[in-house]
């Protein structure tokens, strides 16, 4: 089942907060005049929406279209914990059929969307955070964010990549805007939801480069870019900074690639 949203920043948030399930429960048959979309942090939910039945698990977002009933089918379990959003309708939101024209003009979502881009997860962080803080302009931020969520929806799912090679992307992408530390094999393959065999070889074919060696020529091309700047802090600190155990490891990794020390490394530049 899919669902088309339209792009817009004006939407109204009613609700963003974490809903923890301590004890296992059935979800509540209703039918709301809003959307509502969950990201399952822990734990396994099932869900009917309309006529199709669902299976959510860890990492998975589930999209229930206002004024279209749903309910649960089976016991969640226990200790199962989601974060929850309440947003708007706008008038062009619509359920679709594949194919159709109206697709191009809306972010088409379907009704389960397995784990994707783990900053999608942040994306929900935030938007629960700044909707309790009530601070100011928290709705327009709220409503910016629901955007950007329904956007990276849109774009996982009419991706022309499989599955796996879509999550391995997002996760490339993830790991080049976090550059503070080295992420371990079974840290990414459990954001991927695969096991670390097959992470490796998804990640393998799209980078042809191991996933620490992937990290750390990443890191040193940022390094060298900001020894060849103004932007030169001590090795101390870059090495703090790009998730070096110290300036002793971080210099020994950067001669190995660059066969020169980072401090005649910045010398050399500074002469051109």
């Amino acid at each position: 089942m899919l669902y088309g949203f339209e792009s817009s920043n004006e939407r109204i948030i009613s609700c963003a907060y974490h809903n923890y399930h301590v004890v296992p429960e059935i979800h509540a048959s209703r039918t709301i005049p809003e959307h509502d979309i969950f990201y399952v942090i822990d734990g396994h939910f099932s869900l009917r929406v309309e006529t199709e039945e669902f299976d959510f698990d860890k990492g998975d977002i589930a999209i229930l279209p206002a004024l279209h009933p749903h309910y649960g089918t089976k016991y969640c379990r226990s200790n199962s914990h989601t974060i929850y959003i309440h947003f708007s309708r706008k008038e062009p939101d619509r359920k679709l059929y594949r194919g159709t024209e109206e697709e191009k003009e809306l972010f088409v979502i379907p009704s389960k969307i397995g784990p994707i881009n783990p900053i999608v997860s942040q994306y929900f962080y935030e938007t629960s955070k700044i909707f309790c803080s009530k601070k100011p302009s928290w709705e327009t931020r709220c409503g910016a964010l629901i955007n950007l969520i329904l956007g990276e929806l849109n774009d996982f799912f009419r991706g022309k990549t499989g599955k796996h090679d879509a999550l391995i992307s997002d996760l490339i992408s993830y790991l080049d805007l976090h550059p503070e530390r080295f992420f371990s094999i079974n840290e990414l393959a459990n954001m991927a939801c695969m096991s670390p065999r097959t992470f490796i070889s998804h990640f393998k074919k799209a980078t042809n480069s191991s996933v620490h060696q992937y990290q750390m020529d990443k890191k040193l091309e940022q390094i060298a870019a900001l020894l060849r700047s103004e932007l030169y802090s001590n090795l101390k600190n870059l090495a703090a900074n790009f998730g070096f155990s110290d300036e002793f490891h971080l210099s020994a990794a950067f001669k190995k690639k660059y066969s020169v020390s980072p401090k005649f490394y910045k010398q050399a530049a500074k002469s051109l």
